[in-house]
This record gives C-alpha cells, sequence and structure tokens, in this order.
C-alpha cells in the first residue's frame, strides 16, 4: 500500500509511516495546508482508521475494505486539521521562543499572543531549522518571495525565460501542458526514457500534438531544452559504447527534428581515465559531428560538468576545445549548470566569484555560444567537485547568487530551468515565483 504526500510527492508504504513523515516534516504540512490539500489524497492516521485515494482513483482502506462514507471523511478530515493545527502553533511557540523572533521584533509578523497559524511565521522557521539562528530580516528575505506574484508584466518585460525539467510520462508532449501549470516559461525534458538504451519510436500523432500544444500555448523553439540520456558517453576509450552513445544522440536529434525542437542539451562524456582527455575530447566532437551532419536545424548543446572524477566540461577550455573540433559551429553551444559550475570551483555565492565565470566564458567560450542555462543551487561547497543539486536559496550558493543571475541581461532570451530535487516538498511552481521576484 503507497500514498505519495502532496507535498513533497514522496512515497510512503507503511501506515505508521504515512504519518511520521507527514507530523516531522513541517514543510510538506505548510504546503498541503497552502494550496488547500488536506484532503484524502494523502494517508491520514488518525483515529485507528486510514485513508487512501490510489493512482487509478479508486480508495483503499487496509484495516477496512468497506466504502468510506462522506461523513466519516469529513470527521477524519476535521480531526487531522486540528492535529496539523496544533503542530504548527507549536512550531510558531518554539520559532518564538528563539532570540531572533522576540516580540520586540518591529518586523514579527505575529504576536506571541497570537496562536493562529501564520504561513511566514512557520516558513520562517523552517528556514532557521535548515540554516541554524537568523535574524528575522534574512529569514524574511528568504521566504518572503514565495508568497508574491510577480505579475505578468515583469514576467514579460524581463525577457527571462524560466522553467523547470518535467515529466513526459504519458508522452513527450505532455511536456508542454505540465509546464504551464507551473507557470513556467522555458522547458526541459527527456525525449525518451532515461534509464535504458531502448526508446519506443516517436509517433507522428505525439510530434503533431506537441507542436500543436507548443503553438496553442505560444511556446517557441528557444524555450525548449531537453535532455540526453545520462547513459550516454561520447568520450569514452571503449568503442562499442562510443558507437551506442553515438547513435543514442542521433536518435535523439532526429526526435527533435520530428518535434520542431531546435537545440538538445547533453553531457559531453568522461575518459574514465583509462584515456588521454584530448583523445576524449576528439571523440566527443566526432559524435557531434556525426549528427550535425545526419540531421538539420537542431544544435548540439554542451553542458558544463562539476569536475567530478573524469568527466569532461568542468574546464570551460576543454568546452572551448570540443567546439574548435565541430565543423558546423553554428550548430553548436553550451549550457551553463549553476550547481555544477560552483563545485567546479567558481564561487557565485559571491559577485567577484560570478565576475569570474562570466568573464572566463565570454574569453574562453564566447557568449554568442552561450544557449541555455540550468538553475540548480549546490548542497556541495564551491570547488567540491559534488553534482548535489539543492533548491534555490537553501544552498552554499544562495538567493544572492540567484539575485546576480537574474539581474544579468546576457540570460535574456535563453531557456533557463530548474533540475531541483523534486521530491522534499518545494515546488517548482514556487521557484519559478521566487526566481521572476529576484529581478529587480
Amino acid at each position: 500500500m503507497i500514498a505519495h504526500c502532496p507535498g513533497c510527492g514522496y512515497s510512503i508504504m507503511w501506515r505508521q509511516s504515512v504519518y511520521s513523515h507527514v507530523a516531522s516534516s513541517a514543510a510538506c504540512l505548510l504546503i498541503i495546508f497552502k494550496s488547500n490539500q488536506l484532503n484524502i489524497h494523502f494517508c491520514y492516521v488518525i483515529n485507528k482508521f486510514c485513508l487512501l485515494e490510489m493512482p487509478n482513483g479508486k480508495k483503499s482502506n487496509k484495516r477496512r475494505h468497506e466504502q468510506i462514507s462522506e461523513p466519516e471523511k469529513q470527521t477524519v478530515l476535521k480531526q487531522t486539521k486540528r492535529v496539523v493545527t496544533k503542530t504548527f502553533t507549536s512550531q510558531i511557540d518554539l520559532a518564538q521562543e528563539n532570540d531572533s523572533f522576540k516580540e520586540n521584533d518591529s518586523d514579527c509578523c505575529c504576536s506571541s499572543s497570537e496562536k493562529k497559524v501564520d504561513f511566514v511565521q512557520l516558513e520562517m522557521k523552517l528556514v532557521v531549522q535548515k540554516f541554524g539562528p537568523l535574524s528575522k530580516a534574512k529569514a524574511l528575505k528568504l521566504v518572503t518571495p514565495y508568497f508574491n506574484d510577480p505579475g505578468q508584466d515583469k514576467i514579460i518585460k524581463s525577457n527571462m525565460f524560466i522553467g523547470a525539467h518535467v515529466s513526459v510520462k504519458g508522452g513527450v508532449d505532455n511536456a508542454i501542458e505540465n509546464i504551464q501549470k507551473l507557470n513556467g516559461r522555458a522547458v526541459a525534458m527527456f525525449l525518451r526514457s532515461q534509464r535504458q538504451w531502448n526508446a519506443k519510436p516517436l509517433t507522428d500523432a505525439v510530434a503533431t500534438n506537441f507542436r500543436t500544444l507548443c503553438e496553442k500555448y505560444n511556446f517557441k523553439s528557444h524555450q525548449i531544452l531537453p535532455h540526453g540520456i545520462y547513459l550516454m558517453n561520447c568520450g569514452s576509450p571503449d568503442a562499442k559504447l562510443r558507437k551506442q552513445s553515438a547513435d543514442c544522440l542521433l536518435s535523439d536529434f532526429q526526435r527533435c527534428e520530428k518535434l520542431g525542437i531546435t537545440m538538445l542539451n547533453f553531457h559531453p562524456g568522461s575518459s574514465t581515465g583509462k584515456t588521454p582527455i584530448d583523445s576524449s575530447i576528439k571523440h566527443i566532437a566526432e559524435a557531434v559531428n556525426l549528427v550535425l551532419s545526419k540531421t538539420k536545424g537542431v544544435t548540439a548543446v554542451l553542458e558544463n560538468m562539476c569536475r567530478q572524477g573524469y568527466t569532461i566540461g568542468g574546464d570551460f577550455h576543454e568546452l572551448r576545445s570540443i567546439i574548435d573540433l565541430v565543423d558546423d559551429k553554428s550548430r553548436v553551444g553550451v549550457c551553463l549548470d549553476t550547481c555544477h559550475a560552483f563545485a567546479a570551483g567558481y564561487d557565485l555565492s559571491n559577485e567577484d566569484g560570478y565576475n569570474s565565470m562570466m568573464n572566463e566564458f565570454e574569453s574562453i567560450i564566447g557568449i554568442k555560444y552561450l544557449k541555455g542555462l540550468h538553475l540548480n543551487d549546490s548542497k556541495g561547497e564551491c570547488n567540491s567537485h559534488l553534482d548535489r543539486h539543492e533548491h534555490i536559496g537553501f544552498g552554499h550558493i544562495g538567493l544572492d547568487g540567484f539575485r546576480r543571475i537574474m539581474n544579468d541581461k546576457r540570460f535574456c532570451n535563453i531557456p533557463m530551468v530548474l533540475e531541483t530535487p523534486p521530491d522534499d516538498g518545494v515546488l517548482y511552481e514556487n521557484e519559478i515565483r521566487l526566481l521572476y521576484n529576484l529581478i529587480e
């Protein structure tokens, strides 16, 4: 029996674990409450019985299989709301005991005498739990963007196309509607299963519907940056794996042609430590030249890496070397991943580090080759070589780092895609709004 938390999507298999999860995760409770999702889409263990809505829409009760009546449903919801509110109130009390939240704080959004649920206050408490004691001003600076609607005028005038990597479950054509639900203006997705080499054929019906939805929602090709599967290694010293990778890359380029997509982003590859870096770079360029010679209108977008292991692309010179070996330079570019850059040694948390990265990118690669941006904070520290994505503002890059990015006109009119963890309570829609609110 499995339940999925509507706050974070976490899959829970045991009834007691379900309640423990929601009771211990204030972030999930907060999102459930704020989005009015306090209903039987989540498995609540209250008063000895459990309600669960299965993926097929049918209701299941492990302890009692008879139909659950509407009065019973309403009873359990009321009881759950009482428990949740009590949990929230106790958190407010704890927060107000902290020196950062004293009653005489002029910015405080609720006094110690108030026992009602205040979501800004609660989210500040979550921030304190995440970062340790903070000043009220700093906590508010971190959380208030989540609650603001930036407004369509600001979004459109910014020429910033912010979106997310979305699921294509049920067909790649679902990506456009999925990103619309998040109010995103850019989208990334896999064009096939990322876990296996074999892929189902892309049908004419799916391709036609994808193009139709793009037209319906006015989604242009420069707002779409699909991702190649992670199994590929075009720089491998193993000739068999290189061929398999090149064939896979070609297949994805052909899918792009059919869908009307003009870019495909992928990880360059790895030398695996068994071949010189120059040889690996040559192999990657050969794969790019092959797919470009057999397709039309699709640009190969290389992603910078974090210098983990023997990966190619953590050094901008490596990306430039690949570009130099590509025959058609009008169809090659680079996607910058902020987490990868930070982990590779560019300290985006401060202005000097950010300027250093952008100056090196311009001088070594050239800004004309910048085709996209992956927006990810970093769980690892600068120069850690760890590819561990974190939610915007909650990692070592921090909000100030992303504020610089959002106000840099060099990122206008290219897809800017979130790849932050999808399963721990922070919704892409909130992060998209946060990023637009950082534009000054």
